[in-house]
């Protein structure tokens, strides 16, 4: 009788393990790879606003890590205030950045240095801004926080000349068919391989004028594509922020 409990027992701790066990990926299920970009100039000048409007050249993005600023690398694009009807997609008001991803697509996370224009705020260690992301992706818009801003808190960088903004992006379901056309049981396709080109715009609403930094190894803005893991700051595909609550002005 004894041991016929501890049996049922040993049997009841098994189930309720396997339970919590995390599910195996299968040979047909999709993969996905991750990738770190950054940000670069896209233009003759090293203004992000200037080749845009006059070059309709946009920052883009690219695997290649920049060097130091003390080589002349570097760009800025300023984020201004302004009651011009912009293109709300490639606003040459706000940050901008245009590249592409190939592959299946779920979640991103962006990191990106801001230079703040009110002075008082440079020597803070933290500052909390209201934001508005939006994100297309071939030509959809996947992503828009501009009527209900996302905040998310800066962190001291380069001695107080920026600030480090990290927010991630998720459930953008862009996944292909990991399809066994061979028959052996093997998907064929298991990252994907379509194209996808992206546009990131990040409107500081709190701001008069600040300049997002990039394209430099003190400045190394960019993005990585399906991360290991998500930052404290999370934006759903929907536009909904999570993780993050509304407020007027900075502190």
């Amino acid at each position: 009788m004894r041991f016929s409990r501890v049996a049922s027992l040993a049997t009841g701790v098994l189930v309720i393990a396997s339970a919590f066990t995390p599910a195996q990926a299968g040979p047909l299920d999709p993969k996905f790879q991750t990738q770190r970009v950054y940000f670069h100039c896209n233009g003759s000048t090293r203004i992000g606003n200037v080749n845009l409007v006059a070059e309709e050249a946009v920052p883009s993005w690219n695997t290649t890590a920049p060097d130091s600023v003390t080589g002349g690398e570097g760009c800025l694009t300023g984020d201004v205030v302004t009651p011009l009807a912009i293109d709300p997609e490639e606003n040459p008001a706000d940050g901008v950045w245009k590249g592409t991803f190939t592959g299946n697509l779920d979640t991103l996370t962006v990191n990106v240095h801001q230079m703040l224009g009110d002075g008082w705020l440079a020597d803070k260690a933290e500052v909390s801004s209201s934001y508005g992301i939006r994100l297309n992706v071939d030509g959809q818009r996947l992503v828009d926080t501009e009527d209900d801003a996302v905040v998310i808190t800066g962190t001291s960088a380069n001695s107080g000349v920026t600030h480090l903004l990290t927010f991630s992006i998720k459930d953008l379901g862009l996944i292909e068919p990991n399809l066994d056309t061979n028959g052996d049981g093997i998907g064929d396709n298991p990252y994907g391989s379509q194209q996808h080109t992206i546009t990131l715009n990040i409107d500081a609403v709190d701001a008069v004028f600040d300049m997002w930094a990039y394209d430099t190894d003190e400045t190394d803005s960019g993005i990585t594509f399906n991360p290991a893991s998500l930052s404290n700051v999370i934006i759903p595909a929907t536009g909904t922020p999570a993780a993050a609550r509304r407020h007027h002005g900075r502190r």
